[in-house]
């Protein structure tokens, strides 16, 4: 009988240091698992922010055409030079 209750006691304990060793588990998912959530929000946060301010950047941008870049550029006029100066001697 005695053996019996030792073993009886042996598994209780058993039992309790397995279920505190799941319990532990368990509160290290869940603790994973918030941390995870919470580095999302701020990676989803800090998205919103990057895109507001690219956003902001594009709206301080001229719109200019690319014909105007060209012209302050000076690339029509260094055409329109060179055609002059090819038609000039032929006259």
């Amino acid at each position: 009988m005695e053996e019996l209750r030792t073993q009886t006691t042996e598994l209780k304990e058993s039992q309790e240091k397995q279920k505190q060793q799941v319990d532990d588990a368990l509160e290290a998912v869940e603790k994973a698992m918030e941390e995870l959530k919470e580095s999302g929000r701020r990676r989803e946060s800090d998205l919103r922010s990057f895109k507001a301010d690219i956003d902001m950047i594009r709206e301080l941008i001229p719109k200019v055409s690319i014909f105007e870049v060209l012209l302050i550029l000076g690339v029509g006029k260094e055409q329109g030079a060179s055609k002059q100066s090819t038609t000039r001697p032929s006259e």
